[in-house]
This record gives C-alpha cells, sequence and structure tokens, in this order.
C-alpha cells in the first residue's frame, strides 16, 4: 500500500457513503477473484477497498499497461472513487473512467506522460490534486455532473489550452488551473459562487475571461495573467467583487462604490480611517483585518445584513457585534441596547470598559451550560454556516473574544485588551457562577454586575 494510502481511504470512505445512491453502472470489465476484510486486488492490477460491500474505492494500479480502462464493477459492486490509482505513474497515455465513478481525488497526480482522460457522466468531484502536474494533457471535457473542482485540481497542467466548464458546476477551489500556462481564455457560467484562492494565478496567456454578475472571487484569483494586469483604477472590481484599491496615500475616507457585494482585496488598505458599506456588501472581512487605523464604520440603512451604530460595526438587528474598530477613541464603549452576543475579532483598541446591555444573559441559564455545549477548547471559526451557530456557539464566541483572548494579550501586551466589564440591569441570580468562570479565564478583568453610570 502506498504511504498516506490508509488515512485517504478513511477519508473517501466517508465521502462516499454520503454519496448519491442509485447511480446505474455498465456490466462491461467485471472482475472477480476473494474478496477478504474489504481489501483486495484484481487480476489486472487494481488495488481497491470495499465501502460496507456497497461501493468500491480503487487506490492504486500495478499493472503494466499505458492505455488503461477502470472496471465499472469489482465482484458486483461499483466503482464510486478513485483516489491516487496513478500517483506518480509517469508510463500511462490514456485512461478511461467508467459510469458509476463520482469522486476522483490525486488520481492523476504527477501523471507527467498522461495525454487524454475520458471522464463519465455520472461525475459528482474532481477532487484535490487530481491532474496536478500532468503537463501533456492539452483538453479535457468537465461533464454535466460535476459540481466541484477542488484544491490544485488542474494546477501545472502547462499544455491545457482551455476548458470549458459545464452549467451546475457551483465551486472552483482554490488553486485549481494556477499554472496553467497555454489556458487563453476562460468563461465562468453563472452556477458557479465562489472561486478559491489563486485557483487561475500564473496563467500567462490567460486574456480574456467572462464572469457571472453575482461570484464571490478570494484572493489573487488571476495573479499575473494578462487580463487581470489590464483591469485598472481607484476602485477595481471584478465582478461584484472588489479587489484592489488605488487611493492617493493623503486619503483616509472610503466609500465602496454601490454593487460590490464581496471584498477580497490583494493588498490591505491600512491607512484608512473610515469607511462606508453600500447596501450590497455582504462580505467584508478582508476589508477590516488589517485596517489598524479605523475609527469609524457606517453602513448604508437600506444593507439587509449589517448595521452599524456609533462607528461600531453590527449584524442588521444589532443583536451581533460584528467589529469594533482598533483606532476608535474612547476609554469605554456601551453596545447597543439589543446586543447579546459579540464575533469582534480584533482588539479593543482604546476601550478598556465595556457596558453590556440589561438583557445580555437573557437567554441563557448559566454561562457554564453554555460552555458545556461548546468547550473552548474546540476549534471554531466565524462562518456564518457554521453547524454551531445557535445560542451557545455565539455565546462561546463572547467568552473566547472577550475574556480569553483578553487574558492571552495580557501576558504580550498593554494594549487591545478589556480592563473591565459592566453589566446593567438587575443582578442575576447565578452571576456570582458567570463572574468565576469568565475571570477563570482573564483573573484581573473588573466584572460589576447591575451597572447604572
Amino acid at each position: 500500500m502506498k504511504p498516506k494510502s490508509f488515512f485517504m481511504i478513511m477519508l473517501l470512505s466517508i465521502i462516499v457513503l454520503l454519496s448519491v445512491a442509485g447511480c446505474q453502472s455498465l456490466q462491461t470489465g467485471n472482475a472477480k477473484m476473494k474478496d477478504e476484510d474489504g481489501y483486495g486486488e484484481t487480476p489486472d492490477g487494481f488495488v481497491y477497498y470495499h465501502v460496507a460491500l456497497e461501493k468500491v474505492i480503487i487506490y492504486d494500479y500495478k499493472g503494466a499497461l499505458t492505455q488503461v480502462t477502470i472496471p465499472d464493477q469489482i465482484n458486483g459492486t461499483t466503482v464510486t472513487t478513485l483516489a491516487d490509482v496513478f500517483q506518480g505513474n509517469r508510463d500511462i497515455i490514456s485512461v478511461t473512467i467508467p459510469e458509476g465513478v463520482e469522486y476522483l481525488c490525486e488520481t492523476f497526480d504527477g501523471c507527467t506522460n498522461l495525454q487524454t482522460v475520458n471522464l463519465p457522466q455520472s461525475l459528482l468531484e474532481i477532487g484535490e490534486n487530481t491532474f496536478r502536474g500532468c503537463a501533456n494533457i492539452t483538453e479535457i471535457n468537465i461533464p454535466d455532473s460535476v459540481k466541484k473542482i477542488g484544491k490544485k485540481a488542474f494546477t501545472s497542467c502547462s499544455s491545457l489550452t482551455g476548458i470549458i466548464f459545464p452549467e451546475g458546476v457551483s465551486e472552483l477551489s482554490a488553486s485549481a488551473f494556477s499554472g496553467c500556462s497555454s489556458m487563453v481564455e476562460i468563461n465562468i457560467p453563472s452556477s458557479v459562487k465562489i472561486i478559491g484562492n489563486q485557483a487561475f494565478s500564473n496563467c500567462s496567456a490567460l486574456a480574456k475571461v467572462t464572469l457571472p454578475d453575482d461570484i464571490w472571487l478570494e484572493k489573487g484569483v488571476f495573479d499575473n495573467t494578462p487580463w487581470r494586469r489590464g483591469i485598472t483604477g481607484t476602485y477595481v472590481a471584478l465582478s461584484n467583487t472588489l479587489v484592489e484599491i488605488n487611493l492617493d496615500a493623503d486619503v483616509k475616507d472610503i466609500v465602496i462604490p454601490e454593487n460590490i457585494k464581496y471584498i477580497s482585496l490583494d493588498t490591505p488598505i491600512k491607512a484608512i480611517e473610515s469607511v462606508f458599506f453600500p447596501a450590497s456588501i455582504y462580505d467584508i472581512k478582508a476589508m477590516l483585518t488589517s485596517a489598524e487605523n479605523l475609527n469609524s464604520i457606517s453602513v448604508d440603512e437600506n444593507n439587509p445584513w449589517f448595521s452599524s451604530e456609533d462607528g461600531v460595526l453590527y449584524n442588521k438587528e444589532k443583536t451581533v457585534l460584528v467589529f469594533y474598530p482598533p483606532a476608535k477613541e474612547g476609554e469605554a464603549y456601551e453596545a447597543a441596547e439589543n446586543m447579546k452576543y459579540s464575533l469582534n475579532w480584533n482588539d479593543w483598541g482604546e476601550a478598556k470598559t465595556l457596558i453590556l446591555p440589561e438583557n445580555f444573559f437573557s437567554d441563557f441559564n448559566t454561562i457554564a451550560s453554555a460552555l458545556a455545549v461548546c468547550p473552548l477548547t474546540e476549534q471554531f471559526n466565524f462562518s456564518a454556516d457554521n453547524e454551531r451557530s445557535g445560542d451557545q456557539y455565539y455565546y462561546r464566541t463572547f467568552v473566547f473574544q472577550f475574556v480569553r483572548n483578553n487574558g492571552w494579550n495580557r501576558a504580550s501586551s498593554t494594549e487591545g485588551y478589556l480592563e473591565n466589564l459592566f453589566f446593567r440591569g438587575d443582578v442575576p441570580d447565578n452571576a456570582e457562577a458567570i463572574t468565576n468562570i469568565l475571570k477563570g479565564y482573564d483573573s484581573e478583568l473588573n466584572i460589576v454586575w447591575g451597572y447604572d453610570g
């Protein structure tokens, strides 16, 4: 077995168990042999693994043929996944993949002499590194069934002159086509909703790109391409994603243009002091993360996702504090009266005191019960689609960002951390328990209940 194959098999086993059931498969080429403990090898050299005796993953090829046809079934079970079957094989020239196969992952990674591959209409995903470094492939037909093209799937396919994306594919992942130096033109269909970091970077011949009206471009998608270099201006937008801002050094206040929905700046804007977001804006983290001089944020009142109060960014209902400007003046800040949670990923700048509203703990019996559901030891992120999107998740971010990070900052810096948490309203019955838990993460934090100043 190849190194790392065991771990790949376990991962892909989970994937295929969740894949679409009932795929039709051809009956030709059905290999028959003894199958022990789910593992086996066909007479023509395909090494495979049965998943619950319902699906087959092929993960190695020990044959000597240069023109290969993958079996559609092994011992009567459909082959659904091709893992790193031919990885590093420099003899293989052409491969035919049968109907029934749904997933590819590292399948042809490093097959430098591979010229042709026939993909089936059953294919759902061209996964990570599938064709990476296949320098002799000049064209490939992506089936209409494909929904996602994974990270580095076609990286350094230097002879690939072009590719037709079917209507239905929704994601082109990071570096998917990076270094495809012969690619001249691409047309991205409207079904694609996101293109990952550096997806088409270093495509040195890419001169024409057609994008849909609504698409999220992550950082550097078209870096070092003739097409991208030909687009200039003060605010450079590709479709509805803002990718570059070119301002004079003395400009400190920015108004993001209408119709911009996403921001993925290749170069952070550190000097800005204030920013206004239009009604169309949806994703803004890339704009704010490095804006160390920012003191005020404003949002169009018609924006359906965000709002602002006193220069601080909130969600529309002002129940979630999203971002506190790092250069905002004042040593005390009183949160909006509806605020219940915080996703603030920044420090607190000059603020030393945070005053929380009367109903801040209204949705929780105790802080301990919330932390029990989402322990601080678990990794988490700020995705709006995170599975832990309920009250416990948001409350956990309060503890993590307000208190635990606060405690870490004390050990390395004298700036950016809070000294006081003041709570308005009546003192809850569980105030002592909450205080003990909060101070367990930052013993120097001063906590005041029933604040009426």
